[in-house]
């Protein structure tokens, strides 16, 4: 038998791909950027008084519940 560093069984040890440290601070900036965006949307609601509110047929319960959510949350549909 030849000699084998991955055992008998013949096959190599699996090695999991290490994401580059660029690609990684790229999807932590990302995330940031979508909770800072929608934090501002989410702010930006609250502002709207009920006739705006109105003229887009926007239920103003489902913006209070909106807005009351914390930035880590996606935003709803809130034309459902």
């Amino acid at each position: 038998m030849r000699g084998n560093k991955a055992g008998s069984s013949g096959l190599a040890p699996v090695v999991a791909p290490r994401a580059s440290w660029s690609l990684t601070l790229g999807l932590i900036v990302a995330t940031l950027r979508e909770w800072r965006r929608r934090h501002l949307g989410r702010r930006e609601l609250a502002k709207c008084d009920e006739r705006t509110l109105r003229d887009l047929c926007i239920d103003p319960g489902v913006v209070n519940h909106e807005v009351r959510q914390p930035f880590w949350r996606p935003p709803r549909d809130w034309r459902d």
